[in-house]
């Protein structure tokens, strides 16, 4: 609860051009801020923002594209760990379980090593709202990824099968072709409370979406009234969200 971090795009100029990653942490609750030295990889190269994942003394940051960097911090220092052709989104389970996605393909933490574990077709090519996971009480893990399949097609989901490790897709909303719109972020507090934040675009248009699984099936939650666009979701509980 004290322990928190935001992730931006630092541009070189104020007219935009050049962009590198920053980190800042903060250990009171969010009251000062550091920013934190991250390896020289990341803050050497244009890079992007990503995805946070992780447990105390053990966070992990994903930033770039084509490569993409995952670093770690250990509590003290920040050191890179993983470097793949790009990476979409990432999530730690615990401490010694970690997925990320990618165009296709998808990967894990072991607790001590990020390794690639398949570059097929089976996650969609466009999760770029990224990846959540959670193992319950008995040991169950339920992960869903979002984003789109191509061209902005409308928000989809997509589920993994742990037994088989392969990737299917459960959900998609809008009438699909371009333009259509998109997920945008993923939370869940169990295997029967997963939320999915997306957008649908019709013309001009760019309308919210929040989705809720409740474990049987997947349904628009519609009494917040007309939302624009979400930039993502999370919580700490299934009341606080």
């Amino acid at each position: 609860p004290s322990d928190v971090y935001v992730s931006a795009d630092f541009y070189t100029n104020v007219s935009g051009g050049s962009s590198f990653a920053v980190v800042y942490r903060s250990t009171n609750n969010g009251t000062t801020w550091a920013q934190q030295t991250l390896p020289s990889v990341i803050t050497n190269t244009p890079l992007n923002f990503g995805f946070f994942g992780g447990t105390p003394n053990n966070v992990h940051f994903h930033s770039g594209s084509a490569p993409a960097y995952i670093a770690r911090f250990d509590g003290a220092n920040w050191n890179t760990v993983f470097t793949n052709s790009d990476i979409y989104g990432l999530t730690l389970a615990g401490t010694n379980e970690g997925y990320y996605v990618t165009c296709n393909g998808w990967g894990s933490w072991n607790g001590t090593n990020w390794q690639t574990r398949s570059s097929g077709d089976d996650v969609g090519c466009d999760v770029y709202g990224g990846v959540w996971a959670l193992r319950d009480a008995g040991g169950y893990l339920s992960m869903y990824a979002t984003g789109q399949n191509h061209n902005n097609d409308g928000p989809h989901v997509w589920r993994f099968n742990e037994i088989n490790s392969t990737w299917s897709q459960v959900f998609s909303d809008g009438p699909g072709g371009n333009g259509t719109g998109n997920g945008i972020g993923a939370w869940g507090s169990a295997s029967n409370d997963f939320y999915v934040v997306g957008e649908l675009i019709s013309g001009q248009t760019h309308s919210g979406r929040l989705y809720h699984f409740d474990g049987a099936s997947w349904l628009q939650i519609t009494n917040l009234g007309t939302i624009p666009p979400p930039g993502g979701i999370a919580g700490t509980a299934a009341d606080d969200i």
